[in-house]
């Protein structure tokens, strides 16, 4: 690469960095300069990696006093913090695959202006998606790092944990680049039928639910003491420590070719009609809810959305079934017959973060901000307002139904059918604050069209949930009626402001 390409690709890239900053202050609803913001996040970031790590410091500082007269060794809390980061950041790279972040390069709504301004997909994947990823990481490691210093001079601290703490932040950093750089690139991928990879992913998660109730928790059963030691010893750290060094070697070579594919595979033209989009045929003064419903349904299927909406049921759908093996093969006594004091809030605060993701989804491909135009000359043309704003709210309580079904049915598994409302309910409120939130909140819209991201939306989406969170958390006996009660009138409230936003177009 010759000179002048790495400066115009420096040029771009600070571009493409100027443009991030300008959507962040506009989803923040902020009056400054780009230059002034810049400024501001550098400072508060470099001035926070130092915080965090002087907290964890004394935070571990302070757990060693705690902990040293009970006689825990350093060892346990090690392989403890190692084990919790890992959970952290596999659940920072699920978020890449299965959440809005897997389309930040390639479903980007200023994708025309990339292309016009020829910069590739690698330059947006740079600023959008790996800076990000990094930073986050950095912060992360800062943990295990304050907990070094911390326990320095503890004696049963050996190498293998030391690179175990190191090794960790940097293989799931690499991970998480890696699922974020196959996102980014716009490729053909094979077509199945969704039969057969539905009753694949049920038959391999049944087999892994069977597999580790026979061969996970059954040895676990054993004495608590053999336990112990097995698990806090330098070979578990070695062995983890060795798992995520292939992973994150693996992850290295597929971004190193990921990113040397992205400029091949950057922003490509394409047709102007989606397969799933067609002007509504019958939404005149005769036309009736299940039609407009169908139009919404077709309307999702040709989105772009729609492949991460399957692969989130087809995950739901393989998290039942493991489940199922579990619960088929597992010695434990299950479902429980004793549900632990903080099951029910559990149940409900899992379905709502579910149920918010998907609504997050859904408002990229049938949101009311979206189709408002299109649901305007709907009305226009002579169709009644309350059907039009009926017929978007039940598109989006089916596909919350639905996810909130899986859930339910896991809970049904492990708890019984003592909490098997909880899910469903939630889900349902936690679609209909979304609606209310993006109707009344007006997040700035994208040029696409779509609601950009804002806080403020997310804030009242969480804030209109909570009270459900909250009732289902009370020992009262008539908690699944009021939780329904509110449902019932949240989903009334959202009708009337889709109905609202339809006639005052905003």
């Amino acid at each position: 690469m010759s000179a002048t390409e790495t400066q115009l690709g420096r040029i771009r890239v600070r571009a493409v960095s100027d443009f991030y900053l300008f959507e962040i202050l506009a989803a923040l609803r902020l009056r400054m300069t780009v230059r002034t913001a810049r400024r501001l996040f550098v400072g508060l970031y470099v001035l926070a990696v130092p915080i965090v790590f002087l907290l964890a410091v004394a935070g571990f500082s302070l757990i060693r006093l705690a902990t040293e007269e009970e006689g825990v060794q350093a060892e346990e809390l090690l392989v403890a913090l190692a084990v919790l980061s890992v959970y952290v950041t596999g659940t920072y790279a699920l978020r890449e695959a299965f959440s809005q972040r897997r389309f930040m390069v390639t479903g980007s709504p200023n994708a025309g202006l990339f292309r016009a301004l020829d910069i590739s997909s690698r330059e947006v994947f740079l600023v959008y998606c790996a800076r990000r990823i990094c930073a986050y990481h950095l912060l992360l490691g800062m943990l295990p790092a304050g907990f070094l210093v911390a326990y320095w001079s503890a004696r049963d601290i050996g190498v293998a944990h030391l690179a175990f703490a190191v090794v960790v932040p940097v293989g799931m950093c690499a991970v998480s680049l890696s699922v974020a750089a196959r996102s980014a690139l716009n490729l053909r991928q094979a077509r199945y039928r969704e039969s057969v990879r539905v009753i694949a992913t049920c038959i391999g998660c049944a087999v892994l639910g069977i597999s580790a109730a026979l061969f996970i928790t059954a040895p676990l059963l054993g004495s608590a003491a053999a336990r112990m030691s097995a698990l806090y010893s330098s070979a578990f750290a070695r062995s983890c420590a060795a798992v995520v060094v292939v992973l994150g070697s693996l992850a290295c070579f597929r971004l190193v070719r990921d990113l040397g594919r992205m400029p091949f595979h950057s922003f490509p033209l394409t047709a102007a009609s989606r397969p799933g989009v067609r002007a509504p045929d019958h939404t005149g003064p005769g036309a009736r809810v299940p039609a407009l419903v169908g139009i919404l349904a077709r309307e999702l299927r040709g989105s772009a959305v729609y492949p991460l909406v399957k692969h989130v049921f087809l995950a739901g759908t393989g998290t039942v079934a493991a489940v199922a093996g579990f619960a088929l093969a597992s010695p434990l006594p299950l479902p429980v017959a004793e549900l632990p004091a903080r099951a029910p809030e559990i149940a409900a605060g899992v379905a709502a973060v579910m149920v918010l993701g998907l609504a997050e989804m859904l408002s990229r491909a049938i949101g009311p901000t979206l189709l408002r135009p299109a649901l305007r000359a709907t009305w226009e043309a002579g169709m009644s307002c309350w059907s039009i704003a009926r017929a978007v709210v039940l598109v989006w309580i089916v596909c919350a139904a639905c996810a909130g079904v899986g859930t339910a049915a896991v809970v049904l598994l492990l708890t019984g059918p003592g909490l098997t409302a909880i899910p469903v309910i939630t889900a349902v409120c936690g679609v209909c604050a979304a609606l209310v939130a993006e109707t009344v909140a007006a997040p700035p819209g994208n040029t696409d069209g779509t609601a950009a991201s804002d806080p403020v939306t997310g804030f009242l989406s969480l804030t209109l949930t909570g009270p459900v969170i909250w009732i289902f958390s009370q020992q009262w006996t008539a908690e699944p009626a009021l939780a329904f009660g509110y449902t019932l009138i949240l989903t009334g409230v959202a009708t009337l402001c889709v109905r609202r936003s339809i006639l005052n177009l905003r």
